[in-house]
This record gives structure tokens, sequence and C-alpha cells, in this order.
């Protein structure tokens, strides 16, 4: 065996490890943002897809001062993929996010609704919601 060999094998299991990594990341698909934009306090939320093994998480954060709050992390359990009418992501009783494709895009994207009970406290918003192109 040469080192020749060797370093065709480490080379090949380096790229296996590189993109096992890659392939885990999360991605943002969905930002939904607090139809009341830019209101202290408001609430956003953002849908990621990806992982090794592929499940959607939803993301949120609250506007203090002009700065987004990281607010936890709810993993997807049950979702209704729907292209005309309403897209419902769920988290069991803690969060319910609904998107309205029926009602029709404006400039901030599509109405949506967000259920929420995050440390005791109930948020309850409607959402701007557009798919992320960036």
């Amino acid at each position: 065996m040469s080192a020749k060999f060797f370093l065709i094998v480490g080379l090949f299991l380096f790229g296996g490890a590189v993109y096992a990594l890659h392939t885990d990341k999360m991605r943002v698909v969905t930002v939904c943002r607090d139809a009341r934009l830019y209101m202290d306090g408001g609430v956003d939320a953002e849908i990621e897809a990806g992982g090794l093994n592929f499940h959607h998480d939803a993301k949120l954060f609250r506007r203090v001062n002009s700065k987004d709050i990281f607010l936890g992390t709810y993993n997807i359990n049950n979702e209704t993929p729907s292209k005309d009418a309403i897209q419902v992501f769920s988290s069991g009783e803690e969060l319910k996010l609904s998107i309205f494709k029926n009602k029709g895009q404006t400039s901030q994207g599509y109405p949506g609704h967000l259920d929420a009970l995050f440390k005791g406290e109930k948020i309850s918003v409607n959402l701007a919601c557009m798919a992320k192109t960036i």
C-alpha cells in the first residue's frame, strides 16, 4: 500500500464528512413578520427545513428596541402542505402557525396567524409570511 492510496482514501473520507455536515444544516425557507411592522414587542417567526433526517423547525423572535431577541425553537411535528389554501405548521399544543395562501399575497407576503405558548405566556399575533428567496 502506497502513501498515494491512503491520501486518496483520506480525501474521500474527509469529503464525505464535509458533505454530511453541509446536509445537516438547517435553512430558512419562510419568514413571517408581525403584521404591525417594526413594533416593539412584536413577534416574528422563521420556518427552517433541513437536517440529515429532513424536518422543519420554527424559531420565534421578539422585537425589542429594534433588535430581534431569540425566544426559542419549536420542532414541527405536524404540517398540512397546501399550494392553494391554508398551510398549517404545528408543534403539539405549544405552537400553531397558519399561512393563508387563499387570501392573496400583499407586498409584505401572505397573511398568517401565530398561536404559541412560551414559558407560560400566550402569544397570538397576525403575521405577514413570505418565502425566503436569498
